[in-house]
């Protein structure tokens, strides 16, 4: 009885740390995510060239291309996305005397009506909520490490579970007259359990998303004869079409859709992939089947654009069950699943997600303050029996050593920060200059290393916090500042040195 006592108070412990930890970061996660799920209705809000007014009929595709090809650089490639409705303006993807930028043709106009140099986060409202998200405007590594966050998450969700063993009595139990730190837990415990399945499945699809991409760089650097193969095989599914004229006329943009639609029924067009056009490339129509729980425009058909012959397709439906589970990811994570169900489902769905997708967020404050209360609790109770002085239960008056152990700890980091900053600036990035590339190495990468060597980590928490103990009420807090500063300063030198 005493040993599953004393692990259910270590999983408490790990519980709670866990949620100290990634708090502040679940937090701006889960409300970015929330905000994210209307991406479409953000941009439509802030920027007023994307609408499309309710007169007049629509142009064209025809006229569309004609007017992108006219706009961006001589032959270059460019990519075309259709509106989600009548009063959207298309979205392309081009160049324009050399610069990527992001360009709105008016439907009804056939005009474009904005062109934005796509640079940084900031050149669309829309772009900036999404990549907050997804990668908290830091780049490669900060998706690596919002994925190591799903894998957090679905941590906090087991070791809540486990720790909750009963918590079928809790589903509607919520006592808000009691003490605050009652009425915490059993806010804490009843958004947990109603938002469980929810943050399950968006703990593992974030951590997929987030993480695949680290993967498929290990598997880059260090498995280069796979690497090798994969080319090899994109070399060898080269499609250009022998048979057609390479100088021979492009058949209308409407005829090469008209070709995709024969060849998938009820296939509904999203995209298209321009290639440049002394390329010789084909032109590769995306799209989506109504009623599948699959990711945007997963379906694809590629044409010759002379010849109008179908070099290759890919049904999203039918492909193999792996890369069938993957692409449910993206809508299930981002609640865009009910589209094809009118519009009365579509917003169902989509509010639902950004009702839930608060929950982690929610879930993070309410706990660390039923941490903060307890930790108030815990260290009242070791002062008073040692007879150090104390206020009353709202707080205690500290020691001196103690305040001196944390200075001490802060100032014993300084060298370590700056040695880290010569390194990366002088040393592996060869700029002094204060980057974003300088800020991803300096903080969001040993952030996420440090996360996934978590059991180093916490040992290293745990330590300190023993030496910290030891020394309340005695000489000595400035020597176990000290100590717990350089180690890890120690350890985020470590951390900040590897994968340069």
């Amino acid at each position: 009885m005493r040993k599953d006592k004393l692990s259910r108070q270590s999983l408490y412990n790990f519980h709670s740390l866990l949620g100290i930890l990634t708090g502040l970061v679940m937090i701006l996660i889960g409300f970015s995510g929330s905000l994210a799920v209307f991406n479409d209705e953000v941009e439509w809000v802030f920027n007023p060239e994307i609408r499309v007014s309710s007169e007049g009929s629509l142009v064209s595709i025809d006229s569309i291309v004609s007017t992108l090809e006219n706009s961006t650089d001589d032959g270059s490639s460019f990519q075309l996305t259709f509106p989600p409705g009548e009063r959207w303006a298309y979205t392309a993807i081009g160049r324009m005397q050399g610069n990527p930028v992001n360009i709105l043709v008016n439907s009804k106009t056939g005009e474009i009506t904005e062109s934005v140099v796509r640079e940084g986060y900031t050149w669309g409202v829309s772009f900036w909520v999404r990549q907050f998200h997804v990668r908290l405007l830091m780049g490669y590594w900060g998706r690596a490490f919002v994925g190591i966050f799903g894998v957090l998450l679905l941590v906090s969700c087991v070791t809540g579970v486990l720790i909750y063993r009963n918590w079928l009595k809790s589903l509607f139990q919520l006592r808000l007259g009691f003490r605050k730190r009652v009425a915490y837990m059993d806010l804490h415990k009843v958004i947990g359990i109603w938002s469980l399945l929810f943050n399950v499945v968006i703990a593992i699809s974030g951590a997929v998303l987030g993480l695949e991409n680290l993967y498929r760089r290990i598997e880059r650097d260090w498995f280069p004869e796979a690497n090798v193969r994969a080319i090899e095989m994109q070399q060898q599914a080269s499609w250009v079409d022998e048979s057609s004229e390479f100088f021979g006329e492009k058949l209308p943009v409407s005829k090469l859709i008209g070709l995709a639609k024969d060849h998938y029924s009820e296939f509904e067009v999203t995209q298209i992939n321009f290639p440049d056009s002394d390329s010789g490339d084909p032109v590769v129509i995306r799209g989506d089947h109504p009623g599948a729980l699959i990711a945007k425009s997963q379906s694809r058909v590629t044409i010759d654009p002379k010849s109008g012959r179908i070099l290759s397709s890919s049904d999203a439906r039918e492909i193999k069950v792996s890369s069938k589970l993957y692409n449910t990811l993206d809508p299930l994570h981002f609640g865009y699943f009910g589209r094809d169900f009118g519009s009365f489902v579509k917003y169902l769905v989509k509010i639902l997600w950004a009702f839930l997708g608060l929950a982690p967020g929610v879930l993070a404050i309410t706990g660390s303050i039923m941490w903060w209360m307890r930790r108030k609790r815990v260290i009242q109770s070791k002062q008073l029996k040692k007879g150090l002085p104390h206020k009353n239960d709202d707080g205690l008056v500290l020691s001196t050593n103690i305040n001196n152990g944390w200075n001490s700890w802060v100032l014993s980091l300084i060298p370590f920060l700056i040695i880290a900053y010569i390194l990366q600036a002088r040393v592996w990035l060869g700029d002094w200059s204060f980057s974003l590339n300088l800020v991803q190495q300096l903080l969001v990468k040993p952030i996420s290393l440090s996360i996934v060597a978590f059991p180093i980590t916490y040992w290293l928490y745990s330590f300190t916090s023993r030496l910290r103990r030891q020394t309340i009420g005695r000489e000595g807090g400035f020597w176990w500042g000290g100590m717990a500063g350089g180690l890890f300063g120690l350890w985020y030198l470590i951390l900040t040195s590897l994968f340069n």
